[in-house]
């Protein structure tokens, strides 16, 4: 797929379907034995990262929790391998996904990653990650969550206070509907990506340091508010990074507020969400961007033998392109996109999973910054994309009993993802043939915990 010039990522994101700077999904056998726990006590579908209660609890604690005197030293270290096959209705002859795979058909090691994770001292935790991008080809620093946290009594409510310094806005999140933990928990780097996303949804990740302070009040309330600004060139070259990416022009400001009811296995959430952000575009300003929205979540944990869980978001962003419009890039100064996503899903014995899921990106029409070009481009000039995924799941491991338990787990997974609109279109989206149904994208993945 061709990749956007820096105007057109400072507007869309980095993948607008949630693949984001790396795949997101992250559950660690580090955990488990640092609590002598199965991974079923924390996480729904045995694997992760969708978190039961225990699980966010365990998270916002600063991953302290421990049984005993806690693991060895070394113990505290997990690995993970992802990979996987993908298969386009068409292939991508004219702009091939990456430097190093074919026009369809790519089996890849999409990445392999080392972690930190759990309790350093009294009171603070770390999730650290390194990972090696299989598509790209090169080793970088990845989600980074270092927190301090406390529980007490707070005018006799019981009250769980933390401050988390992490380089992604929304990371701290203990739900599953904002970008940054939302679903698809994995998805293809190699299929064709719509042309523009919000820049909440993973425009950020990894290029940006910051610190948030939460709160959970009662079991009932949390909040969160977080500042953030761009790692200098010299950091992120050394972490990895592009030294030449996206620039904060000032600090962005993230906050976060939810309402919850937890009873025993039943959860239901509902909250809002903002963030702030300025990126210099060379030369000529920068761009303004104010994304903000609505979310919901459920769950039903029963006895554990019938799992059920829905997540839905919904997402505007307010773009001011002083930069881009300034630079001759984009035809109009003032654009807009909003994202709308929903799934449901279905476990049986934290085993067998079966997900369900859709998405619709609509937005402004803007004929430069939304171009012509084969597979990646709009000849409609608009990022209008929908359409639907499907995810069949089985993670033999991760129970009680299970086999190299706590050392190891797996999933394996078959995803399907349809498109009636992409970029602007149905038909003929790009100028150059390509029809929104030539990039339903059939992805079979392996992804290994250790």
């Amino acid at each position: 797929m061709q990749k956007p010039y820096v105007p057109r990522l400072a507007i869309a994101a980095m993948l607008a379907l949630g693949v984001g700077w790396s795949q997101q999904a992250r559950a660690i056998p580090a955990f488990s034995r640092q609590t002598q726990e199965p991974c079923t006590s924390c996480h729904i579908g045995a694997f992760g990262p969708e978190l039961t209660g225990r699980g966010r609890t365990f998270k916002l604690l600063g991953y302290t929790e421990q049984a005993g005197d806690g693991p060895s030293w070394w113990e505290h270290f997990s690995g993970m391998v992802l990979g996987s096959f993908t298969h386009t209705a068409a292939g991508t002859p004219q702009a091939k996904p990456s430097a190093h795979s074919g026009a369809n058909d790519n089996f890849a090691l999409d990445q392999a990653s080392l972690f930190y994770g759990g309790r350093i001292y009294d009171h603070i935790g770390a999730f650290i990650q390194l990972t090696e991008d299989g598509i790209n080809r090169r080793f970088h620093v990845d989600n980074v969550d270092i927190r301090y946290a406390r529980q007490q009594d707070v005018l006799g409510v019981d009250t769980i206070l933390g401050i988390s310094a992490n380089n992604n806005p929304g990371v701290a999140d203990p739900y599953h509907t904002l970008p940054a933990w939302g679903q698809p928990f994995v998805a293809s780097a190699l299929a064709p990506s719509p042309i523009a996303g919000a820049i909440l949804n993973g425009g950020l990740a990894g290029q940006v340091y910051g610190a948030s302070a939460y709160a959970r009040v009662g079991g009932m309330v949390y909040a969160e508010a977080g500042i953030y600004n761009s790692l200098s060139r010299d950091v992120a070259h050394y972490g990895g990074l592009d030294p030449n990416a996206l620039q904060l022009a000032n600090p962005a400001t993230f906050w976060r507020v939810a309402l919850q009811q937890e009873t025993n296995r039943r959860l239901f959430e509902v909250g809002a969400f903002a963030m702030n952000a300025a990126l210099r575009q060379p030369g000529s300003g920068a761009d303004r961007f104010l994304d903000w929205g609505m979310d919901a979540s459920f769950q039903f944990l029963g006895n554990r033998t019938h799992m059920f869980t829905g997540y839905g978001r919904w997402l505007h962003e307010d773009q001011t392109l002083n930069g881009t419009f300034g630079g001759g890039n984009s035809a109009n100064l003032r654009n807009h996109l909003s994202e709308l996503r929903g799934n449901v899903s279905y476990w049986y014995q934290q085993t067998y999973g079966v997900t369900g899921g859709i998405f619709r990106t609509t937005g402004s029409a803007d004929a430069i910054l939304y171009q012509a070009s084969p597979v990646g481009g709009s000849v409609a000039g608009r990022p209008n994309t929908q359409g639907y995924m499907a995810e069949l799941d089985w993670v033999p491991f991760g129970k009680p009993d299970s086999y190299l338990s706590p050392w190891a787990n797996l999933k394996l997974g078959l995803q399907y993802t349809a498109f009636s609109r992409f970029n602007g279109a149905g038909q003929n989206y790009d100028g150059f043939g390509r029809n929104a149904s030539n990039n339903n994208t059939l992805y079979l993945f392996a992804w290994v915990a250790f």
